[in-house]
This record gives C-alpha cells, structure tokens and sequence, in this order.
C-alpha cells in the first residue's frame, strides 16, 4: 500500500469540479491534498507557494551536491604570490 503524505484526500473528480475551492484549502492550510482515482492515490494537489518552496529545496540540494563532488574532484593548483598580480 502506497504512503499518502496529506492529511486531506479528494477524489478525481471532486476535484474536476471544485479545484478552486481544494486550491484554496490547500494554499490555507499549507498542506498538501492528495488525489485519488478509484481509491489508489495519482498525485498532490498543493498550492504556489508551496511548490514554490519545494523547487527552491531542490534546487539548494542540487547546489549543495555538486558543490561536494567538486570539492572532491582532484586539481591541479598554481601557487601565486600576491606581489605578481
């Protein structure tokens, strides 16, 4: 059985017909709703500022991992004195 990460579900096509009304509940309660069809769960209905946020999540741990295996990738260093710049 699949884990179902909200707390509010609507069915398909409950939302076809009010997603308005789920967006709202959605963008209030600052949570996910997930979204059935025929009782096995196909998505999450969430709202702007909230996929907002998970892109900005992601995009800072796909900084942050190709920081580490730069960090990790062997170089070739110069050594420089100041005084010849």
């Amino acid at each position: 059985m699949a884990r179902i990460y909200a707390e509010h579900t609507a069915s398909l096509t409950e939302a076809k017909n009010s997603i308005g009304q789920l967006l709202r509940q959605a963008k209030e309660e600052d949570a996910p709703i997930a979204l059935f069809n025929r009782n096995h769960p196909e998505g999450y209905l969430i709202a702007q500022d909230t996929f907002e946020k998970l892109m900005n999540l992601v995009d800072d741990l796909s900084l942050q991992l190709e920081t580490r295996k730069r960090l990790e990738e062997p170089r070739d260093l110069i050594e420089v004195d100041l005084d010849d710049l």
